[in-house]
């Protein structure tokens, strides 16, 4: 608002839309002047009330994101140290499973173990052995038989063991009469 009411165009005005003639000195133009420095000073006081509740309220804004910002940061490291006790627990775990299976290696390998194995590899190589005894044991009358017709002819004749695949009639010593020679 300009300092200086413009009192000869409100009088103007007021002539013209009411009718009324009011003068200068007219007590009337003193009631509006005093009602518009009134009506400054209510503003003006007005406005800044309006500006110190202003300020509260951003400080207030303020206040509350930074308590905002501290209960969201306690909160991400409330997580994060769950987080953090989590992988260190699945770490640990996971420590112990290897030093398990190490240990489960070591064992395996072991002289004790070794000699065991070793015992039961010569175990089994004994029975297989013992077993192609018993299977040559089978075979022990077609050798003997085969033996005697070797030593049959007694002064020096080897018998069929000299005698060449074409000088061989047809039936081999060991074996009966079933396989011949073509």
């Amino acid at each position: 608002m300009p300092d200086v009411l413009d009192t000869r165009a409100l009088l103007a005005e007021l002539l013209s839309k009411h009718g009324i003639h009011v003068d200068d000195a007219d007590p009337a133009l003193a009631i509006v002047a005093l009602n518009r420095l009134v009506l400054e000073k209510s503003t003006d006081q007005i406005s800044e009330r309006i500006r110190l509740e202003l300020k509260e309220f951003e400080e207030g804004v303020a206040k509350v994101q930074r308590r905002a910002g501290q209960l969201v940061a306690e909160e991400f490291n409330d997580h994060l140290s769950a987080v953090r006790n989590s992988l260190q627990t699945d770490i640990t775990l996971a420590g112990a499973k290897a030093n398990e299976i190490v240990y489960r290696i070591e064992r395996a390998n072991s002289c004790p173990v070794m000699i065991r194995w070793t015992v039961i590899g010569c175990f089994f190589a004994l029975v297989m052995f013992t077993i192609g005894v018993l299977v040559g044991w089978g075979y022990l009358p077609h050798a003997r038989l085969a033996w005697n017709r070797i030593t049959q002819a007694g002064n020096g004749d080897l018998g069929p063991v000299a005698r060449t695949a074409t000088d061989y009639s047809g039936e081999l010593p060991i074996q009966s009469s079933v396989c011949k020679f073509d």
